[in-house]
């Protein structure tokens, strides 16, 4: 299984970052998107991946998950980026501070 991505917005490394996974996803264009606003969601960040993850394998889905963290001050960050490489390269974190 392979990482996901996790991106910094407003980072000389997050600007860096987004124009790589900009490349890698010029490659393959899943069919669809799930944005999922986060902020301060740490409980609920492993239900909703497994969730996800169970949905798009159930219906062979070509899709991808786009979590963005809205500058949660808990451990939604760490809790979704760990959640996002299970799922291997259909799932993206994103924080926006």
């Amino acid at each position: 299984m392979t990482e996901s991505k996790a991106i910094e917005l407003g980072t000389r490394d997050g600007r860096a970052a987004s124009r790589e996974t900009a490349i890698e996803a010029a490659e393959h264009k899943p069919a669809f998107a799930v944005i999922v606003p986060a902020f301060n969601e740490a409980e609920n960040i492993g239900p909703l991946f497994d969730a996800l993850a169970a949905t798009f394998e159930k219906h062979s889905l070509d899709g991808e998950v786009i979590l963005v963290d809205d500058g949660s001050t808990d451990e939604t960050w760490n809790l979704a980026v760990a959640a996002a490489a299970r799922m291997g390269d259909s799932a993206h974190v994103v924080r926006h501070r």
